[in-house]
């Protein structure tokens, strides 16, 4: 009997692997146990340390190895998280956010517990190391890989899932912003999550993916999103008329006014 053909993984390969696993437990709404967190705690770790020590490789292969001696030896031990951070510093220039240092170091203590030992921890605190990592390895494969892991999670639901988790959210929002400043894109709130994350070139939000379309109040020829502007149809001609909902309160207010004053007057 001829044995089954087998396959290669290599560091990203296996990471995407990893991610896909942790985003499907905590996009499962139908989940509701604590269990599905300690394996996304599990799952992200792993793929912070995999795309670290890819990016580690990419600058030179040995690099991935605690002893830079046992280059290509798969049985010596490859650099953890904390150490690939710290050669991504001082051979690479690159130094990660003090916050995700610290949350790595967190992640990575109970990781260990969870694999190793008796442990106990909360959603809440799950939830914010999860949410916290996730957006950090969006970021680092995005700037630091010239990889789009983001793409495959915004075909269905599960990136409304994601950005449900508050430091996901919160985290996301400030990369985006971020990234609006430097690129110099025009920006506002989104009027559907409500982060100041929407793209006015595009015409879309970059956290949530809502598109509006922006149009021009007719009466104060100001730009508002469509959902803050009302449609009105002129009898004389075959162009609608476009009132945002100040003026439009604006208006009826002045008729108000003006009916007031003529039952004062006695017309």
């Amino acid at each position: 009997m001829t044995n089954p053909k087998s396959e290669q993984f290599d560091l990203l390969s296996n990471a995407r692997d990893s991610l896909a696993h942790a985003v499907s437990h905590i996009s499962d709404s139908e989940d509701k146990s604590i269990r599905k967190w300690k394996i996304a705690i599990r799952e992200v770790s792993h793929v912070v340390e995999l795309l670290l020590k890819e990016r580690l490789r990419r600058e030179h292969p040995a690099l991935i190895w605690e002893r830079v001696d046992d280059f290509a030896c798969m049985d010596a031990r490859t650099v953890g998280a904390e150490t690939a951070a710290l050669r991504l510093n001082k051979i690479c220039g690159i130094l990660l956010p003090k916050g995700t240092r610290e949350t790595l170091h967190v992640c990575r203590q109970l990781r260990n517990r969870i694999e190793h030992c008796e442990f106990q921890f909360n959603k809440d605190e799950a939830r914010g190391i999860v949410g916290r990592l996730l957006s950090f390895i969006f970021d680092f494969s995005k700037t630091h890989l010239h990889l789009d892991l983001e793409e495959e999670f915004r075909q269905d639901h599960t990136w409304d899932a994601l950005i449900e988790i508050y430091e996901f959210r919160q985290a996301q929002s400030v990369i985006i912003q971020k990234r609006f400043s430097e690129e110099e894109i025009p920006s506002e709130t989104c009027p559907s999550c409500g982060e100041d994350t929407f793209n006015l070139n595009e015409d879309a939000c970059a956290l949530c993916g809502h598109h509006e379309q922006h149009i021009e109040c007719d009466y104060c020829h100001q730009e508002y999103f469509e959902s803050e502007i009302e449609s009105f149809s002129k009898e004389d001609c075959a162009d609608d008329t476009y009132i945002c909902n100040k003026c439009i309160g604006d208006l009826e207010r002045a008729d108000e006014l003006c009916d007031a004053m003529r039952e004062e007057r006695g017309l």
